[in-house]
This record gives structure tokens, sequence and C-alpha cells, in this order.
């Protein structure tokens, strides 16, 4: 009697787990449905059991990105993560791959990792990841401000001289492995013997008819004797698309907008570090994606009181 009295209390408790199982096995099953409301619901409960949570591998490749990023967030919480971290790298959702940069930026010490980030800095086709790759593993920073931009100043800006930076004296070389500024290209001594000598104009009209990507110039100019100023800037006409620029060795700001900054001119300020009356040597990395490429433009010295 005990013992069917006992029966009897766990026969609730019996049914009440059957039907449990059931409704999640149910909902699982929605995964098949055609309606992503469903199916997203469907994949939660799968994440949220602990025996099903591992099947979530298969569905890194589902046709629904906002599924694949919930499988990618809940393995790059578990073991081996790094490895889809790198996958999901290549994943055609924005989001997604946004999601993995974020996440390998603890990994940015290890040079394969360096290397897949470089990659997406210059081809990734959404200009927030390439800036936020640039960010992890560009390290020069620099705000550049215009005397006319700057708030304090309250005088109009005159231009006292200017005079073009001459184009026969550039010299050349691509980068193919996009580590120049490791290899010190924008250092002052650094031997650029054998770079090729190149003028004002793109690049695929002097002997590159085929390039895309990373490509560094180096130029020596002179300035005359110093000429009372309050600031002195470089004005780039039009660099096709991107352009990085040192000036003595000094890092001094970028033009980066995308491949739309193809023909957009630019000007940095470089009052603190020309060299009056002595030989200045300016260094530009030019990224091009598509198309023509490079400095196909002049450059200007624009000193301004």
């Amino acid at each position: 009697m005990k013992i069917s009295i006992f029966l009897l209390f766990l026969l609730p408790l019996f049914l009440a787990g059957s039907e449990f199982k059931s409704g999640r096995v149910t909902k699982v099953q929605n995964l098949q449905s055609q309606d992503p409301v469903e199916r997203r619901g469907a994949f939660r409960a799968l994440l949220d059991n602990p025996q099903t949570a591992a099947q979530s591998a298969k569905y890194l490749n589902d046709h629904d990105p906002q599924i694949r990023y919930a499988a990618y967030n809940y393995l790059c919480s578990q073991n081996g993560k790094l490895h889809h971290l790198k996958q999901a790298l290549t994943d055609n959702s924005a989001q997604i791959r946004m999601f993995s940069l974020r996440r390998l930026k603890e990994y940015t010490s290890q040079p394969e990792v360096m290397k897949l980030i470089e990659k997406l800095a210059v081809e990734d086709p959404d200009n927030s990841i390439r800036q936020y790759a640039v960010e992890l593993t560009w390290p020069f920073n620099r705000e550049n401000k215009l005397l006319r931009d700057d708030s304090s100043w309250d005088y109009e800006v005159v231009s006292v001289k200017n005079f073009t930076i001459p184009d026969t004296r550039w010299l050349f070389t691509t980068d193919t492995g996009k580590n120049g500024h490791r290899k010190n290209y924008y250092k002052t001594d650094f031997n650029d013997k054998n770079w090729k000598p190149i003028k004002v104009g793109h690049w695929e009209t002097q002997g590159w008819p085929d390039f895309d990507g990373i490509a560094w110039y180096r130029i020596r100019f002179d300035m005359p004797e110093k000429i009372e100023s309050n600031a002195v800037e470089l004005h780039f006409e039009s660099v096709d698309e991107s352009a990085w620029v040192w000036l003595n060795g000094i890092y001094i700001g970028k033009h980066d907008i995308g491949p739309e900054g193809w023909n957009v001119p630019f000007r940095l300020d470089v009052t603190r570090e020309i060299k009056w009356g002595a030989e200045n040597i300016l260094t530009v990395r030019v990224l091009d994606r598509a198309n023509a490429g490079g400095i196909w433009k002049p450059i200007n010295v624009d000193i301004l009181k």
C-alpha cells in the first residue's frame, strides 16, 4: 500500500518531465520551420539545453545570419574559441565579422591572427570593419588639426607662400606583404636605393599596370629659409584612394574615407615637423583597392599666416 502511494506521488513528476521533454523536442524541431522567428526561437532552445547545444556547430553555415551569429557567440565561449573566431572572419555577414574582430583583439600578439586582420583592413567590403581592423593592427594614430579649424585662432588665415613639391624625385615600391611600416619605410635613415623612380600620376601608367593594394612613395625636397608664418600645411590635391603620411620620420595623419576618397583633396598640418632651410623627407603610404591608384595630383606646401 505504501509503495502504491509512493508511486502515485511520483507519477505527476514523471508526467511533467515527459511533457517538458516533449515540448523541448517540439520546439527544437521548429528549426525546420520556414518562419524565421520560429527557427530563431528553436535555436535558442537548442543552445539552452546542454544535451543539444553541441549541435550548434552544424549551424555555422545556416542561411539565417542571426542563427549563425548565435552559434558563433555560443561556440566562442567554449573551448576552441580561436578556431571559430578565425572562421567567423570569412562569414558574409558584416555583423559576424565585426563580432569576430572585437574578440580577436586579445590575440593580436599572434602573427597568424595579425595577418588575417591586416587582410580585412585592406579587403573587407564594409568600411567600418576596415577601419576597426586598421585600429587593431596600426601603431600610428594622430589627430591632425589645421589652423583654420582651431577654435582658439580668431584671425583670417591667408597664404604667404605656396609651392609644389617637384614630381620628378619620387621613389616608389609596392608592399604586397602590407608590412612596410614594420620595415621602417617611413624613417629618415631608411635605405630606399632599390625603390623605383615614379612621377605624380597613376602608377598603372608607369610600370605597374595591374597592381591593386598598398604602395609607398618617398621624396626629398628643400624648404626655403624660415618665413614668418603661423602654420605650414601639406595640400594633397588627390591620392587614389587612401593615404597615410610621414614627414621627416614623424607620422602626420591620414586620408582614409574609403574608395570614394580617390579624388578628394585634403590637408595636413606640418608646422612642428617641417625643417626650414633644409632637406625634408616626405613618405606616403597609399592604398588602392581597385582601378587606378597612386598620388595622381600634385602636393603643395602652403605657408600660412
